[in-house]
């Protein structure tokens, strides 16, 4: 996630959620041709993908999820919610709408579509309130996790 946020500061945008000097939740979006990461950014988020991956056994586990979001990623233009989080303590608030919102109007505005992929089932429904369809679903290996990928048509102007 650390690298998908600091990579998000400076291809993308990152909003936050902040009460009192607790962060609660993070959105941050890759724009239009800002994915796939280019070779440098993947050197990059190397070194922290490597941590969160910790043994001999999950590597290759974790090396086939990635290669299965990344053929899964639409070809289409749009911009990428790569990562949306909330603190478990202050979920079901409202917080990660109101992180969502700016973006999602704008590509409105903008006529602009949105992916993304969420490793939660109850997440299919929550990201269908903002507009979201389900794509595609991914079985990566048999006792593996599930992922679902979504996509979000813009709304069409009121004419």
């Amino acid at each position: 996630m650390r690298a998908a946020v600091r990579d998000a500061l400076h291809h993308g945008e990152a909003w936050g959620a902040v009460r009192d000097t607790s962060l609660l939740g993070v959105a941050t979006w890759l724009p239009e041709g800002a994915y796939p990461p280019s070779p440098p950014r993947q050197l990059r988020q190397l070194g922290a993908l490597a941590v969160s991956l910790l043994s001999p056994a999950t590597v290759p586990r974790g090396g086939r999820m990635v290669a299965a979001t990344q053929s899964a990623h639409p070809k289409e233009p749009h911009w990428y919610l790569s990562v949306l989080g909330v603190e478990p303590a202050a979920q079901a608030q409202g917080i990660g709408t109101l992180l969502l919102e700016p973006v999602l109007h704008r590509l409105d505005r903008e006529e602009r579509a949105a992916y993304l992929e969420t490793s939660k089932e109850r997440n299919v429904a929550w990201y269908g309130r903002a507009r979201f369809q389900l794509a595609r679903t991914l079985d990566v290996w048999a006792d593996g996790p599930r992922m679902w990928t979504m996509w979000r048509e813009p709304k069409p102007a009121d004419r």
